[in-house]
């Protein structure tokens, strides 16, 4: 099956169903408002990616902060942190997750001041200054992540107004979200997937969205580089209007390119222009 044809189908039966995806976007939501800073703020080995230093610059800067989170198993602790390990980070190639939390906490970032916080240290250094995009870094789930981590952020919301929202390449994950959770704010990541290191089913259940109609999110997060390739915006988009934040942006170039194709975009290293 051709894959306009596919999709065509695909959009057919979300609206036989009568399926609403995502919320009434009558108002402009904050994560279209203005371009989301990448793991923060960050500039080099000078300030480094998902630190308190580069939080702070976003904040100071106002704009949105994109970080990524991990559940550490061990402690039970919320940390913020991108990869499995801390090879590129620090040059330590022990594996976060085999680690205590007091010394995984110690760690300096790119030789650096700096040390990966705590999901909870990042809350009391933003108190809702900026919104947050959240995105869990996990390909398995028993809800026990996705439980803590919307506990922590009702609280905060509840204590500050800080808004945020919560995004996935585990799309599973986002079904359980919207099952348990169906105020959360989500979004659901996608791409090529030609480095995720997960199984091909898994790859192509993410490149498709097949589990947009149970997710219903309220946007998509999507590669541009990808994007590009197939030259159109996302059928989900024109059709049901699922805005788009394009990822990841790091030229002036390649913001005005993919601003034509986007509604907001996910960007690093340079001063995007404001819409």
């Amino acid at each position: 099956m051709e894959q306009s044809t596919l999709d065509l189908f695909l959009l057919l039966l979300i609206k036989s169903l009568s399926l609403q995806i995502g919320t009434n976007l009558s108002q402009r939501p904050w994560f279209l408002e203005k371009p989301i800073a990448h793991r923060g703020l960050h500039h080099g080995v000078e300030i480094p990616e998902n630190s308190l230093a580069a939080f702070e610059a976003a904040c100071e800067a106002g704009y949105p902060i994109e970080l990524d989170c991990h559940l550490h198993e061990r402690s039970g602790e919320i940390i913020v942190f991108h990869d499995q390990d801390l090879t590129r980070l620090a040059q330590d190639p022990r594996d976060i997750q085999k680690m205590s939390l007091s010394d995984l906490l110690k760690v300096r970032l790119y030789e650096t001041d700096q040390k990966i916080p705590t999901l909870k240290q990042v809350l009391e250094l933003v108190n809702g200054r900026v919104p947050l995009l959240i995105e869990t870094k996990q390909f398995k789930s028993n809800g026990s992540f996705e439980k803590k981590l919307i506990e922590m952020m009702d609280e905060y919301e509840s204590h500050c107004g800080g808004e945020w929202a919560i995004q996935s390449f585990h799309h599973g994950a986002l079904c359980y979200i919207q099952r348990h959770y169906p105020h959360v704010v989500k979004g659901m990541l996608s791409g090529s997937m030609d480095d995720a290191e997960i199984p091909g089913w898994q790859k192509a259940s993410v490149r498709s969205l097949v589990l947009l109609p149970l997710i219903k999110p309220q946007f998509l997060s999507y590669e541009v580089a990808h994007l590009k390739r197939r030259e159109t915006k996302l059928p989900w988009q024109k059709i049901l209007g699922v805005p788009v934040i394009g990822w990841t942006i790091r030229n002036k170039k390649d913001y005005k390119s993919a601003i034509a194709v986007c509604d907001n975009v996910i960007f690093e290293n340079f001063s995007p222009e404001h819409q």
